[in-house]
């Protein structure tokens, strides 16, 4: 026993190391962990981060159905789906189109009547001056008369009418003789400019008329000046 003692007083060190090399070995050989023992149980929760998955390793199968909702797609990177194309004529961009087409009526309406308003004007300021004269040379109250008065006209002899005074040149002259009721062989005839013969001096625009044979007569007309 003595013996045994004093081998093992002198080889204490020794069999110490030895000891922990031993159980040393046996734990790392009761923490080796064996095919399918790792389970839902043995991970700490957020354990398994994104460095540690495996380029794509997640494949659609090990996706949950309708779990990937818009915040997690980028959507320039998808295609367009086949039923996204109907789209492209989709009710509401019909009735957009339509709506475009509204406003390009409206502005044409617009724009047409701009025009006659632009046509109203110009006819407007184009006439200066109207009126509807009796066989005697007076203005005839059933019609409104535009800038022609009494003092306007001077009857100078049968058949002939003088207009003088006026605030405007004339640039152009219709006349049109009044045949209503019972006289309806009037012809009339209008001249301005230059001298005019059976007017006096400064007198500016001329009508005559005449009975059906040519006949100086005093008779009614119409007169328009521009």
């Amino acid at each position: 026993m003595t013996k045994i003692g004093r081998h093992i007083r002198g080889h204490f060190v020794a069999y110490l190391a030895l000891f922990f090399a031993l159980g040393g070995t046996s734990i790392a050989a009761s923490n080796a962990l064996g095919p399918n023992t790792v389970g839902a149980t043995q991970l700490k929760k957020n354990a398994v981060t994104n460095p540690k998955i495996k380029a794509n390793a997640v494949t659609g199968a090990k996706v949950k159905n309708d779990s990937l909702t818009g915040a997690d797609v980028l959507e320039s990177s998808l295609g367009k789906v086949p039923s996204a194309t109907s789209a492209d004529s989709a009710t509401n961009a019909t009735n957009a189109t339509n709506a475009t087409n509204a406003t390009n009526a409206t502005n044409a309406t617009n724009a047409t009547n701009a025009t006659n308003a632009t046509n109203a004007t110009t006819a407007v300021n184009g006439l200066k001056a109207f009126a509807d004269f009796s066989a005697a040379g007076a203005i005839q109250t059933s019609t409104t008369p535009f800038n022609l008065t009494a003092a306007n006209i001077n009857h100078a002899a049968v058949g002939v009418y003088c207009l003088k005074n006026l605030p405007f040149t004339v640039r152009a002259a219709v006349v049109s003789a009044d045949n209503s009721f019972a006289v309806n062989d009037t012809i009339a005839s209008v001249a301005f400019g230059g001298v005019l013969a059976d007017c006096a001096a400064g007198e500016q625009v001329r009508v005559r008329t005449t009975d059906h044979t040519g006949a100086l007569a005093d008779r009614a007309f119409i007169i328009w000046l521009s």
